[in-house]
């Protein structure tokens, strides 16, 4: 079905992305107009379709009903959250391109989103502050300003978020700033003119936005008060320290007219610290709003006992799951689902309006945004469906982004690998094979890991059927076709030249060092593939990092090629690296609510997979 739209901002829009379903000369005539309290309602009168509706976003959410179902689209709708946000982490190495952004969040408007937010913690420009998002890609306030623009055509308010205590370690690590610093992350509370220097970062970060929320961070503030901020012979409370601080920038807040929200981690001692009690949490102030983050655990139940601790304390949380896509190339989609719908289902248990679906980017960022539409569209879906969550997810996916959500869905197999998954820490099983050093193979040397050589390859198969159809997802898919050709050859690299070596078996050996000049080759092809998909969605700035990654592996390859010949030559009598025994690296005692999620060799981040070597400067 073709409807006809006013011919306005909206229905331009609509009409340039979606020309087969959106027209302004032509089809079903769709008008719109503005009441009732909240939500929609579709009524059909005379080969008309109106829409009634609260805001714009009730409308463009009504709109893409409609464009999901037809005429089969419910008549009427009032979303379970009122708040329907997604945070963007655009400070752990990549910065999305805001031309890139604005087809998105059109798009994910259309299944409900109403708020997005970019999470800068240096990447916006401070005027006078030269060194904030130096060479790391900041936005200019005009490329905010257009995005903010933007997205009110599609009634998505975008709103500053920033971080205000820790997770400062990008400015702090510059000499300029050491007077304002307590450790390598937080700010020293005591400094003189931190809350002046706060004050202009929030003044700064807000000016671009048309609106009065802004996210003012305070999570994870670890060490606060016990590195410069030390006093000998004086007492330490953290927890004190904590709430002047949230009391000194609520009120910076306060006498702008803005609405701070802050992660309440701390709060809640979820995140290393003690949990606030007594008179501390009764001076936390109350108009602050709290966000309760939490991804391990997908318990609705301890979801629910800690948003009632909130509401004990006197806030109306809101709530943030997350997509699992941090620390890895490919998300965690089964992991992502679990713990957005216990979380959600745990919001709506407890009269919880308002949820921020959370997009991290950490070791690095090298997931691309659009492995993720997924997850955000099954967010978006719990947030305004009250049953059959999953199918009108992938409905409405198929009618908005042109493509099956699980077949994008299937990306994931690259780093679940065949292994049983488990709820806790998903597993990045394609990641640890990838950057693994060849040559020492501290992850496929592990005892509990398995061949792997097969399954990549039948799964390069898989990618590569996706990647001939036409689609806006064409390029991830011969990324992870790439990707599993690839490790179709290294992940068993290492496995195979220990065999031969210990059997003394030469002939083997040789035969494996084609297999290295050939992984050589498709690494290469997979470095390509990854730099253009960057370039299109990000700032060149950071691919640096990732581009230095695969350089290093690139360079072990030619090392493993080097020491092989030379063994085989005679002139290198031992291989040091394939006699060393592997030791498992798990710490069984981290604390009473830690499970291991693999095996105890599993590893995470890219420095735990290149080497156990850490370089200091002294």
């Amino acid at each position: 079905m073709k409807l006809k739209l006013t011919e306005c901002p909206l229905g331009r829009e609509l009409t340039r992305l979606f020309p087969d379903s959106f027209s302004l000369r032509s089809g079903t005539i769709c008008r719109w107009k503005r009441g009732g309290n909240e939500g929609y309602s579709i009524s059909l009168a005379k080969d008309e379709i109106l829409i009634t509706h609260s805001d714009t976003d009730d409308l463009v959410m009504a709109l893409g009903e409609l464009m999901t179902y037809g005429l089969a689209a419910r008549q009427s709708k009032i979303p379970p959250y009122r708040f329907r946000g997604i945070m963007l982490d655009v400070s752990r190495n990549a910065v999305v391109r805001t031309d890139f952004l604005k087809e998105r969040i059109a798009k994910l408007a259309l299944m409900g989103l109403n708020r997005f937010c970019l999470y800068t913690e240096d990447t916006f420009t401070v005027p006078g502050e030269p060194l904030f998002g130096y060479a790391r890609g900041r936005y200019s306030s005009a490329e905010i300003r257009d995005l903010v623009k933007y997205g009110r055509i599609f009634g998505v308010t975008l709103f500053p978020c920033i971080q205000t205590l820790g997770h400062m370690e990008h400015i702090l690590k510059y000499p300029h700033y050491t007077p304002l610093k307590d450790n390598d992350a937080v700010y020293n509370v005591y400094a003189d003119g931190l809350y002046d220097f706060i004050e202009k970062t929030i003044d700064a970060a807000r000016a671009p936005y048309d609106t009065d929320l802004i996210h003012v961070g305070m999570d994870e503030t670890f060490g606060l008060g016990r590195g410069l901020a030390f006093k000998e012979m004086e007492g330490i409370n953290p927890r004190k320290l904590y709430v002047d601080h949230v009391r000194k920038v609520t009120e910076i807040c306060r006498k702008k007219g803005l609405k701070p929200i802050m992660w309440g981690d701390i709060v809640l001692g979820t995140t290393c610290e003690a949990r606030m009690q007594g008179e501390e949490a009764r001076r936390l102030p109350k108009d602050v709003a709290m966000n309760y983050w939490e991804y391990a655990y997908c318990d609705v139940e301890k979801y629910s006992r800690d948003l009632a601790d909130f509401k004990n304390m006197g806030y109306d949380p809101m709530v943030s799951p997350g997509v699992w896509c941090w620390s890895r190339f490919f998300p965690a989609y089964y992991k992502a689902e679990s713990n957005i719908s216990t979380l959600l289902e745990s919001g709506k248990r407890n009269g919880v309006r308002s949820a921020l679906n959370t997009h991290w980017g950490d070791d690095g960022h090298e997931c691309f945004f659009d492995y993720n539409l997924p997850a955000h569209t099954y967010f978006l879906a719990q947030c305004t469906e009250v049953s059959e969550v999953l199918s009108h997810a992938k409905r409405k996916f198929a009618a908005v982004f042109q493509f099956d959500y699980d077949a994008v869905r299937s990306v994931e197999k690259i780093d679940t690998a065949g292994y049983k998954v488990e709820s806790l820490l998903p597993y990045n099983v394609g990641k640890c094979f990838f950057y693994e050093d060849p040559a020492q193979g501290l992850f496929s040397g592990a005892s509990k890991v398995r061949p792997a050589a097969g399954f990549y390859r039948e799964l390069a198969k898989e990618m590569a059927v996706h990647s001939r159809a036409q689609s806006p997802f064409q390029p991830l898919f011969r990324f992870a076709e790439s990707f599993c050709d690839f490790l179709s050859v290294k992940s068993d690299l290492r496995r195979n030249l220990v065999a031969a070596y210990r059997k003394k078996d030469k002939k083997a050996m040789k035969r494996q060092l084609e297999e290295i000049a050939s992984a050589s080759r498709k690494l290469a092809k997979t470095r390509k593939l990854y730099r253009e998909y960057w370039l299109k969605e990000r700032s060149p700035f950071g691919l640096e990092v990732i581009e230095g990654r695969m350089g290093a592996v690139a360079a072990r390859l030619d090392y493993l090629a080097h020491i092989v010949g030379e063994h085989l030559s005679g002139a290198l009598p031992r291989l040091e690296e394939f006699e060393f025994k592997h030791y498992s690296m798990f710490h069984q005692s981290r604390n009473p609510d830690y499970h291991p999620s693999v095996w105890p060799e599993y590893m995470l981040h890219y420095s735990a997979l290149a080497s156990r070597n850490t370089i200091k400067w002294w």
